[in-house]
């Protein structure tokens, strides 16, 4: 885990409850139903998978895809960066039979798709405009009352 991670105390997936974890369920599974999605996963910022949808047909072991992911994430947007590019948002793999998409989420969450290699960017990016802004709000702090 990194210096930052390990310093920032609202990065704890123990700070899920159960009802956010429920209300996140049932938008993976609407995302990927609608996404045609094989498989779709929330990761924390160390890209530990903290919620997880899993079609019929299991294709990929997701919490190793997690923590690669999330690696690779971190390096190209630091490469991104680099290169001027301020508005960085997200990977995509294609793979022969797969492609898989990540997309930032706040606080350094990212949600992980898994597609058919079929599957079309544009229309998956226009599908993941819908999802995004419900994951972030789950996973934004809620302030004290």
């Amino acid at each position: 885990m990194s210096a930052a991670i390990a310093d920032d105390p609202t990065l704890t997936t123990a700070s899920l409850e159960v009802r956010q974890i429920k209300t996140i369920q049932e938008g993976l599974d609407s995302y990927a139903r609608l996404s045609k999605a094989q498989q779709v996963a929330l990761l924390d910022p160390t890209g530990a998978v903290l919620v997880r949808w899993e079609g019929a047909q299991r294709h990929a072991d997701l919490d190793a895809l997690g923590v690669l992911a999330s690696a690779s994430f971190g390096a190209t947007k630091a490469l991104a960066h680099r290169l001027g590019d301020k508005t960085f948002g997200g990977i995509c793999h294609q793979g022969r039979e797969q492609m898989l998409y990540v997309a930032p989420l706040v606080r350094g969450f990212m949600l992980l798709t898994l597609h058919a290699s079929t599957a079309s960017v544009p229309e998956l990016r226009q599908s993941l405009v819908r999802i995004v802004p419900r994951l972030n709000q789950q996973l934004v702090p809620k302030a004290p009352a």
